[in-house]
């Protein structure tokens, strides 16, 4: 006969759902983060905008650093471990041990971006094959970045193109601010090549009037036209832009230097082609450019 004071026994404990183990089991994705870091960074600068417009310019790095560090510090714990990019990838910041995040931490781990992007980006980079997919800063900060809602196929792609295409294109807005330079230096010079070729044709055709002439130069440059020179193109050179015309000087102009036979200080510099007419002085004939600005080497357009 069964003992009626035995209690019944005890059924087996049913271990409580993980309801935390997929957020620390599945670990944000390298492209998924990458776009959700541009899409902060996209923010913050937008962000930072209008204080820099509005604040001296010396000040402005600290603002800027200020709204940075304020928004990477405050926002994902405010919002459970999620910045605005991370809520758009689907993914939040834990501590490695699963528990929140502080903004203590949160600090930590921005402030871990200077080591992540000083390193050539290589601390962002890492997070492609360490385990857990952790960056160089979530190593310091003792963080990591877990997925917390599955997305779309559309959304997905959108934040991985956010990832690839806006490193892309700061890229080439670098390497456009390194090239334009240079392609803008070779366009001024070759630009004083032209300059100094059409002076060479005018002075040919000078050379060319004066020996049909017995000894005798025209008193106005433009009687080279057409049978010595096509046309008077303008001298155009760089620093004084496209200035028609002929300037026509008298003995005045002369120094008698074979070296430098035109006195600088008497020149109008006014980016015309400069004629000297004055038969028996001894820069009777000279052909050059009327500008005493100088080009690239250092030397005065007169002087050549």
């Amino acid at each position: 006969m069964d003992n009626p004071s035995t209690p019944p026994p005890n059924p087996a404990p049913v271990p409580a759902p993980a309801a935390d183990a997929v957020e620390s089991d599945i670990s944000g994705g390298f492209w998924l983060r990458s776009g959700a870091y541009m899409i902060d960074g996209l923010l913050v600068v937008i962000a930072s905008i209008f204080p820099s417009l509005l604040l001296p310019e010396a000040v402005r790095p600290l603002a800027q650093l200020l709204i940075a560090g304020s928004y990477f510090t405050l926002v994902p714990v405010a919002c459970g471990g999620q910045t605005l990019g991370k809520m758009a990838a689907g993914m939040k910041i834990i501590r490695e041990d699963g528990s929140p995040l502080t903004h203590g931490r949160a600090c930590a781990r921005w402030a871990s971006y200077l080591l992540s992007s000083v390193t050539l980006c290589l601390g962002f980079v890492c997070a492609a094959f360490t385990p857990h997919k952790r960056a160089l800063h979530d190593y310091i900060a003792d963080t990591r970045v877990v997925r917390v809602e599955e997305l779309g196929l559309g959304r997905k792609i959108a934040v991985i193109a956010v990832g690839i295409l806006f490193p892309l294109l700061v890229v080439l807005g670098i390497a456009a601010a390194l090239a334009i330079p240079s392609f803008s230096n070779m366009k001024g010079k070759a630009d004083e090549g032209a300059a100094k070729g059409r002076l060479g044709q005018l002075r040919s055709g000078a050379a060319i009037y004066y020996g049909d002439n017995e000894g005798l130069y025209p008193a106005d440059l433009n009687a080279l036209v057409p049978k010595y020179v096509d046309e008077i193109v303008p001298a155009a050179v760089p620093s004084d832009g496209v200035v028609p015309g002929v300037e026509t000087y008298g003995p005045e102009v002369c120094s008698g230097s074979k070296d430098q036979p035109l006195i600088a200080a008497k020149l109008r510099g006014t980016g015309k082609w400069g004629y000297v007419a004055a038969p028996k002085a001894p820069c009777d004939g000279a052909v050059f450019i009327d500008s005493t600005h100088t080009d690239s080497k250092g030397s005065a357009w007169y002087s050549y």
